[in-house]
């Protein structure tokens, strides 16, 4: 009667264990990847409709992140994360006149000839 092969089973068990890892990352890394961008444009499309509802009510279309989050269900860093991602979403500073320092920052989506 043969001894078992305790080595061959260990080896293989970590070669497996590399390959399940590598699996995990991967699907971890894609869907980190396919939320984020779902986010974005989620944000994006926000933000072109409250353009155009503005718009025709002539205001400017800009929101804060927190006004945001409100509205999507976002966190305050995933719609910052979202808007910075973006290069179809404008960020502005708010500046207090007094201390010359910026006191918010707002979004708004960006359309060709877009001006304040």
């Amino acid at each position: 009667m043969g001894s078992f092969d305790w080595k061959a089973l260990l080896a293989n068990s970590a070669n497996v264990a590399q390959i399940v890892t590598a699996a995990i990352a991967v699907i971890a890394g894609t869907r980190f990847l396919w939320r984020k961008r779902r986010r974005q444009k989620s944000l994006e499309e926000h933000l072109k409709l409250v353009l155009v509802a503005d718009k025709a009510s002539g205001k400017n279309g800009r929101r804060t992140p927190l006004r945001l989050s409100a509205d999507l269900g976002f966190t305050i860093e995933e719609i910052l994360d979202a808007a910075f991602s973006s290069k179809l979403i404008e960020r502005k500073p708010s500046i207090d006149r007094h201390t010359r320092r910026a006191t918010a920052i707002f979004l708004r989506y960006k359309l060709p000839g877009n001006s304040d």
